[in-house]
C-alpha cells in the first residue's frame, strides 16, 4: 500500500513453536490495492518445513476481496523472503493467488497462525 497501517497482534514461543494472533478494527483501506502482506512475524518460519509456508486462518470484513476464484475462502501464510522479511501472505484457497485488499472503510481483520520458526 501507498503508507502502512500499524497494530499489534500477540505471540507466545514455545521452543520453536511459535504461535501468533492480530486483531485489528477501524481500518480506512480506501486508498489501497494490491496484494495483502503483514510484515513483522517476530521469528523466521522454518524454510525446511512445508517449504517454509505455515498455514493459518484469517477472518476479515471489509478488509480483502477474491478476484481470482470466487467460491475460494481465504488462509494466512506465515514465510519468509528477501523483500518482505518475516511475514504473512494471504492467499485463496485452491489457488495460488495471492488476495487483494477490499479498498473499504472500515475494515477489520482477525488472524491466528502457528508456525515452526527456524
Amino acid at each position: 500500500p501507498p503508507s502502512k497501517i500499524t497494530g499489534t497482534g500477540h505471540y507466545r514461543k514455545y521452543g520453536d513453536l511459535t504461535h501468533v494472533t492480530l486483531h485489528v478494527t477501524g481500518m480506512n483501506l480506501t486508498s489501497y490495492s494490491g496484494n495483502i502482506r503483514i510484515k513483522g512475524l517476530p521469528f523466521k518460519p522454518d524454510p525446511n518445513i512445508s517449504g517454509g509456508l505455515h498455514i493459518g486462518k484469517i477472518h476479515g470484513v471489509d478488509f480483502m476481496v477474491n478476484d481470482n476464484h470466487g467460491d475460494d475462502g481465504f488462509i494466512a501464510v506465515a514465510t519468509h523472503d528477501a523483500t518482505y522479511g518475516n511475514h504473512i501472505k494471504i492467499n485463496c484457497e485452491q489457488v495460488s493467488n495471492l488476495t487483494q485488499y477490499k479498498n473499504a472503510s472500515p475494515a477489520t481483520v482477525t488472524i491466528s497462525i502457528t508456525y515452526i520458526a527456524e
